[in-house]
């Protein structure tokens, strides 16, 4: 009977330590805090920069709404939202140039943590401000605070 209660006594002082030890951790590597909203790039080239404001604007509020810190400068980021336009020329017949919108969440590693399309293949005239910026509220605004972020 005296040697149970000495194995379940070293088990408790196990758990113990253990469980002390995560008491005073600190943020595991990869935790997401602050994030820089980069500039959109294949903007220019296509007469989108228009935009540009538009989705920083929005993306920074959304990321704040969902408990993120919007980094004022790319060195303090924990990683980067990363929008890019893509441009298709009208096929032959067609109404005119379509374009898409991605938002890549970018660790500092470089890891990939998600990408968003925001904007599918849209007829460049059909865009709005107010289009771009619900668009962007909308499918950014399901990114969650998981593992890759501190709470």
């Amino acid at each position: 009977m005296h040697h149970a209660w000495t194995v379940v006594g070293s088990l408790l002082g196990g758990l113990a330590l253990g469980l002390a030890g995560c008491v005073g951790a600190g943020p595991q590597d990869g935790e997401i805090r602050q994030v820089y909203v980069q500039e959109a790039s294949g903007a220019a080239a296509h007469g989108l920069p228009a935009y540009d404001a538009v989705i920083h604007d929005t993306a920074v509020r959304v990321l704040t709404a969902r408990g993120y810190v919007a980094a004022p400068e790319s060195a303090a980021a924990d990683a980067w939202l990363r929008p890019a336009w893509d441009f298709r020329s009208p096929a032959t017949g067609a109404d005119g140039a379509k374009v898409s919108l991605r938002l890549t969440l970018e660790r500092k590693d470089g890891l990939v943590l998600r990408t968003f399309t925001i904007i599918e293949a849209v007829p460049a005239h059909f865009l709005s401000p107010e289009r771009v910026a619900d668009e962007v509220r909308g499918r950014l605004g399901t990114i969650n605070r998981g593992p890759t972020a501190a709470p």
